[in-house]
């Protein structure tokens, strides 16, 4: 599962140092993050707010959706 905080920051035009900043991380943090460390919840929530999108979508869970 490669997550996608790093297509997110892009899109923002955030670096790994202004995320950490708004997050109250270190930029190696998310840097790790952008590896596919773990994510504690309560930064998952944070970014999930700050970039407008749900868990799935940011952690890189494709939805699959049957077709009929």
């Amino acid at each position: 599962m490669q997550n996608t905080v790093k297509e997110h920051c892009e899109a923002l035009g955030f670096s790994q140092e202004r995320l950490g900043n708004v997050l109250g991380v270190s930029r190696n943090t998310v840097a790790n993050w952008e590896r596919g460390e773990q994510i504690k919840s309560r930064n998952l929530m944070q970014m999930v707010a700050l970039f407008g999108c749900d868990v799935n979508t940011l952690l890189g869970l494709a939805s699959q959706t049957a077709v009929v």
